[in-house]
């Protein structure tokens, strides 16, 4: 059972200062931080509305790549998921 209400999504950081960038990435959402069995956790509150879910997972996964991460684990409403940068797709020719 998540402790999460609807509305807010937890993300897994590497540290305190990987979180601390990450919340300036999701700005001006309200964030919260936490900790969880040896895991720095950013807590990001996107209210009712999925289209700034959809907005706030880009963004994350736009973060995700410029930190060079491969992926950064995040709970939603009671699921888990691993959330992978885009892979950039080479021009042709």
């Amino acid at each position: 059972m998540s402790l999460l209400s609807t509305g807010t999504a937890l993300f897994e950081v590497p540290d305190r200062s990987a979180g601390v960038r990450l919340r300036r990435r999701v700005r001006p959402r309200p964030v919260a931080f936490g900790h969880r069995k040896d895991v720095d956790l950013v807590l990001v509150d996107f209210g009712d509305d999925n289209d700034d879910l959809a907005v706030l997972l880009r963004d994350v996964q736009e973060w995700v790549a410029e930190e060079g991460l491969e992926a950064i684990w995040f709970e939603l409403d009671g699921r888990t998921y691993l959330l992978q940068p885009r892979a950039r797709i080479a021009p042709s020719g």
